[in-house]
């Protein structure tokens, strides 16, 4: 018998720490897939991230919401060893443990929020077979485009990062540092426009309007690049990075789109009536 709803389930990833993901869904052993990943130092109970597996939930999907380590959740690690490679490892540990479980089921879909986008649209690209649709919200889409937006939209804290080495988040009293060189040569590493070839999925790109962290203009680069005309891009006007206040668009997008390719797939699969 399956058993998965609101289901806590304790990891651990390949580098020995602890990480937790929550499964929830219909009890149903031929129901969809879907992985959600949060973005840096965030964690899956955030009202974006609960806005992204909602839309999944309402379409029958079952829901891994991932709680990546190193980030101010349940999860283990340090804040100042989070990256985009990490996070995709996290991403590539929490689905092969899914592949042990009764109730996995592939292709499966992806979804991301900042961090977690870029962690999902890596993962996607290089695994293109296995994964049927894509959504990243709000997600770097490379090293250079990131640090360019940052250049432009907030140059002041982009200096002092650099100067400094490093920038303080209070989280619980504690003081926590994001680390210039660990963030920078990790990320520089990474381009999804270079590498816009592998999604081959359908896939739907959200970005924020006044975001100033990963502009529109970043994810449009990437919606250009991407083959095909399987993809979409849109924008939730007046929503920051975070998609504060702006979250029942953000799931209501994601909601009709989700049921849109599902019901496109049923429609290819379809086969004539046949007598024989």
């Amino acid at each position: 018998m399956i058993n998965i709803p609101g289901a806590r389930h304790g990891l651990t990833n390949r580098h020995g720490v602890k990480m937790n993901v929550w499964v929830d869904g219909p009890v149903d052993a031929g129901a969809p897939v879907a992985f959600i990943m949060h973005g840096f130092s965030g964690n899956v109970k955030q009202p974006v991230v609960q806005a992204m597996t909602r839309a999944f939930r309402d379409n029958g999907y079952i829901t891994v919401c991932i709680d990546a380590t190193n980030s101010l959740n349940s999860s283990g690690g340090a804040l100042e060893k989070a990256h985009w490679t990490n996070h995709e490892n996290d991403l590539a540990d929490a689905i092969a443990w899914a592949r042990t479980q009764a109730w996995f089921r592939e292709p499966f879909a992806l979804a991301g929020h900042s961090m977690g986008g870029a962690a999902v649209m890596s993962y996607a690209a290089a695994n293109a077979d296995a994964v049927k649709m894509l959504v990243p919200a709000a997600a770097p889409v490379s090293g250079a485009l990131y640090f360019k937006a940052l250049e432009q939209n907030n140059p002041q804290h982009l200096k002092d990062w650099r100067d400094r080495g490093y920038y303080t988040i209070t989280f619980n009293n504690q003081a926590h540092k994001r680390l210039w060189d660990h963030t920078h040569d990790d990320y520089m590493r990474h381009d999804m426009v270079r590498d816009a070839a592998g999604l081959t999925m359908p896939v739907l790109l959200v970005a924020g309007g006044v975001d100033g962290l990963t502009p529109p203009w970043t994810m449009k680069a990437l919606h250009d690049a991407i083959p095909g005309a399987r993809k979409e891009f849109h924008i939730i006007n007046g929503a920051p990075h975070g998609f504060e206040k702006n979250e029942t668009a953000l799931c209501a997008l994601m909601t009709t789109w989700i049921g849109r390719q599902d019901e496109k797939t049923l429609r290819q699969n379809r086969r004539p009536f046949n007598l024989g």
